[in-house]
């Protein structure tokens, strides 16, 4: 087995991926909670006016990419929206003639051509694809719950004086752990 080097990283760097976790995990339940009582739509202008779209409604979470042409808009400008549809037939009648959409369970897809409504489009197409809020909450909460531990364990053996690889007592070894064979950082010996 190849003995790993052990690096000596400080405490906050240790911990910093899983509080990130943490932190986006409570920023989506609080949107997700939000996005039953007020739909929230960013609207970000590619050069030419062409809408990209991030939405959050009834407890889900869109993303649309359009070739459409707002006229108008300046690039690179963004928008906030109060207005987001109720679902994805709603957003294919408003945005798409001959749409076409997949969908249950809270996910969905639409894609399709430029509506003929009275919209300041020009021609284009666009694709929207949505999954239900429960999806990313739950992948930064199983991130937390798989980060967290793992640095807590490292603290508790580094301040135990153990090897933070396998747990093996490191007091009468200078150099490397004789157990796993990692290297001891010079900082740390």
């Amino acid at each position: 087995m190849m003995a790993m080097p052990l690096r000596r990283t400080s405490r906050w760097s240790r911990h910093l991926d899983w509080v990130v976790c943490a932190a986006v995990c409570l920023a989506l339940i609080g949107e997700w909670t939000r996005s039953y009582w007020r739909a929230d739509a960013l609207l970000l202008f590619a050069p030419g006016g062409h809408p990209q779209i991030v939405a959050a409604y009834n407890g889900r979470v869109g993303i649309a990419l359009t070739s459409l042409r707002i006229a108008n808009e300046p690039a690179f400008s963004m928008r906030w929206d109060s207005q987001a549809p109720d679902d994805y037939n709603t957003l294919a009648e408003k945005y798409c003639s001959d749409a076409t959409c997949i969908g249950g369970y809270g996910f969905y897809g639409v894609w399709g051509h430029e509506a003929e409504a009275g919209l300041p489009l020009h021609n284009g197409s666009c694709a929207a694809v949505g999954l239900p809020f429960w999806l990313p909450t739950s992948i930064a909460a199983l991130l937390v719950l798989r980060l967290a531990p793992r640095a807590w364990r490292i603290d508790r053996r580094l301040n135990a004086g153990l090897c933070p690889h396998c747990g093996y007592d490191l007091r009468f070894s200078p150099d490397r752990c004789p157990e796993c064979g990692t290297v001891r950082d010079q900082a740390a010996s």
